[in-house]
């Protein structure tokens, strides 16, 4: 009713790595852990305070604060494994929601924001 495919086709996933396309897509939660970092992000400083004893400032300051990029090359990892640790992470119940699509884990030592991604 009013709707009509034009074209049918297909792209190779190093097409889709390639241009970002699934980044595109869930661009919120894809920004927060790829693109901007953490100094970059509207973190709720009470929510983080809470869950982990230390003020989201002095976690900023002491360097141990990354985006799941950046986390898994602090710590030598690839997706995979950071896929794992974020599993632990949330059985152990090292993880604070901040809004939809929004958390931030404490992984091996460090703060990961959406590491889930």
């Amino acid at each position: 009713k009013g709707i009509k495919i034009l074209k049918e086709g297909s792209l190779k996933g190093e097409v889709i790595d390639e241009k970002k396309l699934i980044d595109q897509h869930y661009y919120a939660i894809a920004s927060k852990a790829t693109i901007m970092t953490p100094d970059q992000l509207n973190v709720p400083a009470d929510k983080f305070e809470a869950q982990f004893g230390l003020s989201w400032k002095d976690a900023l300051a002491s360097g141990k604060v990354f985006n799941a990029l950046d986390g898994c090359k602090h710590l030598g990892i690839d997706a995979d494994a950071m896929n794992d640790a974020w599993a632990k992470a949330k059985d152990a119940k090292k993880l604070v929601k901040f809004g939809g699509g929004f958390y931030c884990g404490k992984v091996d030592g460090i703060f990961i924001i959406n590491g889930f991604y």
